[in-house]
C-alpha cells in the first residue's frame, strides 16, 4: 500500500470517530434537555373545578409511577358554550388538547379527531354489562373492516346527572310529587291556602338554564331528537311548559318576578317559592343562599303518567387522534374506567350519580353534602328510562332556546324555525353539501 492511501485511510478513520463522538455528544445533550423539560399532557374538562380534578389525578401518578414527572395540564370552562367554540378554534389553529370532553346531547363534530378504542383495550360487551343502557346507546360506535362490522367504544363516562325536584317541606309536607297531574293537585292545595308562587317554572330571563327543563318537557312527549320535534309535539311540551307562568293561571310564576327583584334561589331560600327544578349540583348553590337545611328536601323529576324517559346529561374524555402523549392518554383513560377511579372522582364531585352500575347501590343512601337530607336515592329511580336528546349544535340550540321562552306568544313558531336552522346547520358541517343555500 503506498504512502498515499494510507495517509487517505488514516484521515477517513478520523472523520468517522470524530463523527462518532459527535453524535454520541449531541445524544447526550438531548438526554439531558429531555430530563430538564417538563413532559407535559393538556386536559380540557367543563364545569368541574379544576383544583378538585387535579387532586384526583394525584391517584393516577401513584398507581403509575412513570408518569409522576408528567405535568398533567387542566383547564376547566365554565359552560359548554363558551368551550365548544373554543374547542372548534383550537383544532383550527392546532392548539387543541391532547385530551378533551364531549357532552352526549350535542352532534359529535368531533368525530374525525377521535382516537376510537381497540375493542381488544376495553370490549364493548363488558361495557355493556357495567354500564347503563344508555351509555352503550351513546357511546358504542360501529366501523367497517375488512367488510365486517367492528364495535367500539367512543370513550368512557364517569357520571351522570338527571333534573330533580327541590322543594320547600316546611310548606309541602308528604305531598305526591311523582307525576305532574299531582304537582298540579299541590299547586291548587297551596293556592287556596295563600297566595302564593308553588313551582319555579317561568320565562328565561328568571329561570337560570331553562334549556334543560324544557328538554325535559320535550322527552316526556316522546322527543328524543330535534328531528323528532313535529309541530304538534312542540306545541304539546311548550303549552304544558308555559302554563306554569302564565300569571293568571294558579301558579303565578310571573306575577312574583314582576313583584320582586330576588332571583330564584333568593325567592326560594326566602319561601316565596316553594318548589324548583335542577341538577344535584344546584344544591352548591343553594347552600350558598342559606336555604334552611332542615327543609330542604328532593325527589326525581315529576313525569306524565304515560312517560317515564328522563333526560341525562354527563361529559365523557376522548383523545385527540393527533397527540404525541398516546401512551399515557390511554394510560389514563383505562385508569379512569376503573372503580378506583371513579370513586375517588365521585368524592370531589358528590353532587353526580355514577356512570357504572356496580357503584350506584353503595352510593344511594349517601347524603349528597353535610348537614344535608338529601340522598342520591332523591334523584334516581331506577324504574325510569334514562335518554340523551340531541340538540344537534348544542351551544347554539342553548343560547337561542331562552329568548324563545320568552316570547311564549310565537313560542311554538319561533322554535320550529330554530328546529329546521339547527337541522340545516349540522347537515352542512357534517356533509359539506349545499354550502351555499342559507339556513334562515
Amino acid at each position: 500500500m503506498n504512502k498515499n492511501k494510507i495517509i487517505f485511510l488514516i484521515i477517513w478513520v478520523i472523520i468517522l470517530i470524530s463523527l462518532v463522538i459527535l453524535v454520541s455528544v449531541l445524544n447526550s445533550n438531548s438526554t439531558k434537555q429531555t430530563k430538564n423539560q417538563k413532559w407535559s399532557v393538556n386536559v380540557w374538562i367543563v364545569w368541574d373545578d379544576q383544583k378538585k380534578f387535579n387532586d384526583v389525578l394525584l391517584s393516577f401518578k401513584a398507581k403509575f409511577p412513570q408518569y409522576k414527572d408528567v405535568n398533567i395540564v387542566t383547564t376547566s370552562f365554565p359552560n359548554y358554550w363558551e368551550y365548544f367554540d373554543i374547542l372548534m378554534a383550537s383544532f383550527l389553529k392546532w392548539k387543541n388538547p391532547d385530551i378533551f370532553v364531549l357532552n352526549n346531547n350535542d352532534t359529535n363534530f368531533f368525530s374525525w379527531e377521535i382516537m376510537w378504542i381497540d375493542p381488544k383495550i376495553i370490549s364493548p360487551d363488558d361495557f355493556r354489562k357495567n354500564y347503563d343502557i344508555v351509555f352503550s346507546n351513546d357511546l358504542i360506535k360501529k366501523i367497517k373492516i375488512q367488510d365486517k362490522d367492528v364495535e367500539y367504544l367512543a370513550w368512557i363516562p364517569l357520571w351522570y346527572e338527571v333534573l330533580g325536584l327541590f322543594y320547600n317541606f316546611r310548606e309541602i309536607k308528604w305531598k305526591n310529587l311523582s307525576t305532574w297531574s299531582y304537582i298540579n293537585d299541590t299547586i291548587r292545595e297551596i293556592n287556596q291556602e295563600a297566595w302564593k308562587t308553588t313551582i319555579w317554572i317561568g320565562n328565561w330571563s328568571s329561570v337560570a338554564e331553562v334549556e334543560d327543563i324544557i328538554t325535559q318537557f320535550l322527552i316526556l312527549d316522546w322527543v328524543t331528537s330535534l328531528s323528532d320535534a313535529t309541530w304538534d309535539k312542540l306545541k304539546s311540551s311548550l303549552s304544558n311548559y308555559i302554563r306554569f307562568w302564565d300569571e293568571n293561571l294558579e301558579n303565578k310564576y310571573n306575577a312574583l318576578t314582576t313583584s320582586t327583584s330576588d332571583n330564584n334561589l333568593k325567592s326560594f331560600s326566602k319561601w316565596d317559592i316553594q318548589m324548583l327544578i335542577w341538577y344535584p349540583r344546584l344544591l352548591e348553590e343553594i347552600d350558598k343562599n342559606w336555604f334552611n337545611k332542615n327543609f330542604l328536601r328532593a325527589e326525581p323529576f315529576p313525569t306524565y303518567t304515560w312517560s317515564g324517559k328522563l333526560l341525562v346529561n354527563y361529559n365523557y374524555f376522548v383523545i385527540n387522534k393527533n397527540t404525541k402523549n398516546s401512551v399515557i392518554a390511554l394510560d389514563l383513560m383505562k385508569y379512569f374506567s376503573t372503580q378506583e377511579w371513579q370513586k375517588k372522582y365521585l368524592e370531589k364531585f358528590s353532587y353526580y350519580l355514577p356512570s357504572m352500575l356496580s357503584l350506584i347501590n353503595n352510593r344511594l343512601e349517601e347524603t349528597l353534602k353535610n348537614w344535608y337530607t338529601l340522598k342520591y336515592k332523591n334523584f334516581y329511580n331506577p324504574n325510569i328510562e334514562l335518554t340523551s336528546f340531541n340538540k344537534w349544535i348544542e351551544n347554539v340550540y342553548n343560547k337561542e332556546i331562552t329568548s324563545i321562552l320568552d316570547k311564549w306568544i310565537n313560542s311554538v313558531d319561533l322554535f320550529e324555525i330554530l328546529r329546521k336552522r339547527l337541522l340545516c346547520m349540522s347537515n352542512k358541517i357534517i356533509t359539506f353539501e349545499n354550502l351555499w343555500n342559507p339556513c334562515e
